[in-house]
């Protein structure tokens, strides 16, 4: 019976890995020289090839169409307008919504991302039960070598920052785009506040958080060959914190204030109140005795001691109570 449904799947035009339908999107722009090289290593167990044009300034979409005649599995969107990373991934992501897939996988048009690790990012969806598998390039020192500092140095500041704004604190390498997604997970999803830039990532781990959506990382070592990085190592960080720090007020609002009140959000509110300002009471008593030679006395020195500690303790403590709120 199981080889007569292979079959009739077959048929169809569906591989269908381990039962489920897979498409991949890959968003791509002035990839010309690499575009091929990554659609032909797309493995057969993929039903649904996604590639969505962000207005490429070379010959991507040429090329695009030449593999198109060598595999029918592509499909090709061109954009009319440059949208950005996060605009290209939901586009294609919302096309194979609509052709009814299982499961999403992200793969960037540079050839990045190794096509060979696809089914343990699969496996980690289907087997384990979670609504997004995304790589990691940390789990093993030795991959670490392969790595640019500037890139390993920037990956810890904002793995830092991304545990404590989306609230999935056993995660790293959060702006890791080699990902597989529940086609369902998607759709619960409001993807009018994901980053439309490189901000997307980081927009995406906050819209999953408010619907607690189950995240695991997947160890995928790093594989850095002839692209190009169109990340402004001026610019781009930035705009990526400021999204995590936004998503972060989001975050603490929606889940833990309006959807169901949480202490959480009143240790994070009065922590952060009375630490800043203790932090403000003691740079004044510095200004006045450094500056002015007033000579603080204790019990003014307590007054900035006190309130500066008591709320770092309750920012740790909604820490605490946060990680123990992690999806699992």
């Amino acid at each position: 019976m199981e080889e007569l449904m292979k079959a009739v799947l077959l048929l169809n035009g569906f591989n269908m890995y381990k039962r489920s339908k897979i498409a991949v999107s890959i968003p791509a722009y002035n990839e010309e020289s690499l575009i091929r090289k990554t659609l032909e290593a797309i493995p057969s167990l993929v039903d649904l090839i996604v590639v969505v044009d962000d207005k490429s300034k070379d010959k991507t979409v040429d090329e695009i169409k030449k593999c198109i005649k060598k595999d029918r599995r592509i499909h090709l969107i061109v954009s009319k307008n440059n949208i950005g990373l996060g605009g290209t991934v939901i586009k294609a992501h919302q096309f194979a919504i609509e052709k009814n897939v299982d499961i999403i996988v992200v793969m960037a048009g540079d050839n990045q991302m190794d096509s060979s690790y696809l089914p343990l990012l699969l496996d980690a969806v289907i087997e384990d039960r979670v609504d997004l598998a995304k790589g990691n390039r940390f789990f093993h020192r030795q991959d670490l070598k392969k790595m640019p500092v500037f890139r390993i140095i920037g990956n810890i500041f904002l793995t830092f920052v991304s545990k404590f704004c989306t609230g999935y604190w056993s995660i790293s390498d959060p702006i890791n785009g080699y990902t597989a997604l529940k086609a369902e997970t998607f759709k619960k999803i409001d993807v009018s506040r994901i980053s439309s830039r490189y901000g997307f990532e980081p927009s995406l781990l906050i819209e999953l958080s408010l619907i607690s959506a189950k995240v695991k990382d997947v160890f995928i070592p790093a594989r850095y060959g002839d692209e190009i990085s169109k990340v402004n190592l001026f610019k781009d960080p930035f705009w990526v914190v400021k999204t995590f720090l936004n998503g972060y007020l989001i975050r603490i609002f929606l889940k833990y204030t309006l959807y169901n009140f949480h202490p959480i959000a009143l240790f994070y509110g009065t922590g952060f109140l009375f630490s800043f300002t203790g932090f403000l009471f003691g740079i004044y008593i510095a200004f006045n005795s450094l500056l002015l030679h007033k000579i603080a006395t204790p019990a003014t020195v307590v007054l900035f001691v006190v309130p500066f500690l008591l709320g770092v303790q309750l920012i740790l403590q909604a820490i605490v109570l946060d990680i123990q709120n992690e999806p699992k």
